[in-house]
């Protein structure tokens, strides 16, 4: 028998051939050899068509790759090493980088049978053009695999942005791309000297038999003092009410309240320094924050912390939560510590509850817009509130202490009256109209509002209190007018821009994709997206891309075949997920309504919270949905799809599912129902499984499918069935792709 003996973590060799355990048993990728040995299937890797094999067969010991590693790969091409070092990090995810569309076109095949594998088609000398997928996650490992001039260049800027400190590299360098004619060895030599100031080289590897003028620069990121920038915003409170842990209330954001710089090297012990616009200060939030933080690395560290702020300390502008939270995010970085996003805000909010100097502003301050928070209380969650304000102009009398007001019992009594009051009334009526008129009744029925508060009040519409400070705010389109106005009353005046939900211009070459992305951004923050969705996003937009962010003529004729269908189904359903909620409740209520259809949840990562979240959406928009005490179950389908509604899926004659793997498709198909899809690649299961498939955004589709039904109902059931008799799904799906493979 055989024997398998470790090279390094997840890469084997079996009689002297390297390979790796197949993520995806029985699948090959480049036409590898597998084999079984002991019940786990090994796939064969090619030295001769890998350079990191090469490296390997020629001595290179470690990948330094676990299993939940989050890679970096310039030059994916077609996939096959990155198939191979998938295979090795099954718990993490690889981003695939390539310039190429046609290369791009087949490792998107392979991404769609790898969920760990991220496809980017981008160009690697620009690491900045594809930030907005990868700077969520911080990359233990960069591997570089591009034929240009300035390759040193290229991995240096990428490792910079995405590369985690004291993380490994490894360069596979193509010396004639640099130059024709110059030795090879000088020039491995000269472009591993301009590592030498970032990276400590571990080893330079020659790939020769495998790859001729070809070396593997194998290398190490340098821990050197680190400066990291980061910015919050400020939040203006409008009226709350006081829980033992926290509070609740509603609030407007403002822009670029606070700049926090940590600088930090390493050192014997521990040490801090902290300056608020460079005076040196005790800033109490802050110290609990750099505390926090110090206990959860070994590591010991010397760190001046700089706070710049162009607003007033001490004036009802959330502040000392801008600060905790800039400052734990900035040391986040700074310490490679790798924390969530929920725990960041969740150590800056404690600290500036500790401190006495919040209680809740960090929670509002992670968002954007205008906001009043949601049950649970004290609230970790936030509904927006349209404002067509853009800034907020602001007077200032006198400092207020926020811990004298919340820990005396009076105040706090008439706080909470009014402030349950308030929260009430503004969840009835979510307008910023109403949030003003509540905020002036709180100042006042509180007491909170001083003399000088009143008499502004009392002058200028639109102006209401900032808690907890001896500020009024007043807001405004016409900025400087306003703080003229406020200027009749007290010397100390400024004028702040509000900050916005919707951040980007509308004239962006690709507004409609980003506002998507941050679609399925708050549906990650709500709960009803799991973090894997964003990947699914992430290959979507891909083939988006590839057909021109339009629909296409073949996916007009697909919807137009399926509004046929739906309309001559006797028990139409539509299946929602997480990210098709996110993305596109209305249009599917719409849709449901048109048909008529009935709408049930279906989903892979299912757990009980999760459907009550996404029923909770529907149920904002006056639905009912199926699914969320499913009583049957798909035969032989073993993941959790398999659960659905006796009286929806059980029961239906077709199926419209979107955004989802094939594995349900099939089966669905075998209890004899017709499935119509919606997706971005003809070439993955679910749209090949399917009896219709739609290559479509389903942000376009969606809309488009309801006017077309609009359209069709005018039409009798004979030439709807004669439209169906047509068609051929395989024929379709064929066209599409050789449209994305022409690239027109």
């Amino acid at each position: 028998m055989s024997q398998v003996n470790q090279v390094t973590n997840g890469v084997y060799e079996i009689n002297s051939k390297l390979c790796t355990k197949n993520l995806i048993t029985g699948k090959k990728v480049y036409g590898e050899q597998l084999v079984n040995i002991e019940g786990k299937e090994y796939r064969f890797w090619n030295p001769n068509r890998s350079k990191v094999a090469a490296a390997l067969k020629k001595g290179l010991k470690n990948l330094h790759l676990k299993e939940n590693s989050n890679i970096l790969y310039l030059g994916a091409a077609e996939g096959t090493t990155i198939s191979h070092l998938s295979d090795t990090v099954p718990k993490g995810i690889i981003f695939g980088v390539d310039i190429s569309a046609r290369s791009m076109r087949k490792f998107i095949n392979l991404c769609e049978q790898r969920p760990n594998l991220v496809p980017i088609l981008g160009d690697a000398s620009q690491p900045n053009s594809y930030k907005e997928y990868i700077e969520a996650f911080s990359c233990d490992v960069l591997f570089q695999d591009v034929s240009q001039k300035n390759q040193a260049e290229i991995f240096l800027k990428n490792s910079r942005l995405y590369l985690k400190r004291e993380g490994y590299g490894f360069l596979s360098l193509k010396a004639r791309s640099i130059n024709s004619s110059e030795d090879v060895e000088v020039l491995v030599q000269q472009e591993a000297k301009k590592l030498e100031n970032e990276f400590e080289i571990l080893e330079i590897i020659s790939l020769h038999p495998f790859e001729k003028d070809h070396a593997m620069i194998y290398c190490k990121k340098k821990w050197f003092k680190l400066k990291v920038t980061t910015n919050s915003q400020g939040h203006m409170t409008c009226f709350f009410k006081i829980y033992s842990n926290g509070s609740t209330g509603a609030g407007i954001n403002i822009q670029n309240a606070i700049k926090t710089t940590a600088i930090v090297k390493k050192a014997k012990k521990n040490s801090f320094k902290i300056l608020i616009n460079n005076k040196k200060t005790k800033a109490e939030t802050s110290k609990i924050v750099l505390e926090e933080m110090l206990s959860k690395t070994k590591e010991k560290y010397e760190i001046l912390i700089k706070h710049q702020t162009k607003l007033p300390i001490g004036y009802g502008l959330g502040l000392s939560g801008a600060g905790a939270l800039s400052l734990t995010k900035a040391l986040n970085e700074s310490l490679n510590l790798g924390l969530l996003k929920k725990e960041i805000v969740s150590i800056a909010n404690n600290a500036d509850i500790k401190a006495g100097t919040g209680l809740g502003d960090v929670i509002a301050e992670q968002y954007s817009g205008t906001m009043i928070g949601l049950p649970p209380y004290p609230s970790k969650k936030i509904s927006k509130i349209k404002n067509t304000y853009k800034y907020v102009a602001l007077g200032f009398f006198g400092k207020m202490e926020t811990k004298k007001i919340i820990q005396n019992k009076k105040h706090k009594e008439k706080i909470n009256k009014i402030g349950s009051y308030c929260m009430n009334s503004l969840h009835k009526n979510k307008t910023i109209k109403n949030l003003i008129h509540l905020s002036r009744v709180f100042s006042i029925e509180s007491e909170l509002a001083t003399k000088q508060v009143r008499i502004v009040m009392d002058a200028i519409p639109n102006s209401s209190m900032a808690m907890l400070g001896n500020t009024v705010f007043v807001l405004t389109n016409k900025p400087k007018e306003t703080e003229k106005q406020l200027k009749q009353f007290t010397k100390k005046t400024m004028v702040s821009i509000i900050s916005w939900v919707q951040m980007i211009p509308k004239n962006h070459p690709r507004a409609k994709s980003l506002e998507q992305r941050h679609l399925i951004e708050e549906g990650v923050a709500k709960g009803i997206v799991t973090p894997t969705g964003m990947i699914a996003q992430g290959r979507g937009e891909a083939f988006d891309y590839l057909i021109g962010e339009k629909t296409i003529p073949e996916a007009k004729k697909q919807i137009e075949l399926a509004a046929a269908k739906l309309l001559l189904a006797e028990n139409p359903v539509i299946s929602v997920n997480g990210n098709t909620t996110a993305l596109c409740a209305k249009e599917i209520v719409e849709l449901a309504k048109i048909i008529p259809a009935k709408i049930e949840i279906n989903l892979f990562y299912r757990t009980e919270k999760r459907v009550k979240l996404i029923q909770k959406e529907f149920k904002k928009l006056r639905v009912k949905v199926l699914g969320v005490n499913p009583n049957k179950k798909v035969p032989n389908l073993t993941s959790k799809r398999a659960l659905v509604d006796e009286n929806g899926i059980w029961k239906a004659d077709v199926v419209l599912v979107m955004l989802e793997d094939g594995d349900r498709t099939e089966f669905l198909k075998k209890m004899k129902k017709f499935v119509i899809a919606i997706d971005l690649n003809p070439m993955s299961r679910t749209p090949q499984k399917a009896d219709l498939a739609i290559i479509d955004n389903v942000t376009r589709a969606l809309p488009l499918l309801s006017k077309t039904i609009k359209k069709l109902k005018k039409e009798n059931k004979k030439d709807l069935v004669k439209k169906l008799k047509k068609y051929k799904n395989k024929q379709l799906l064929k066209e599409t792709e050789l449209r994305i493979r022409r690239g027109k």
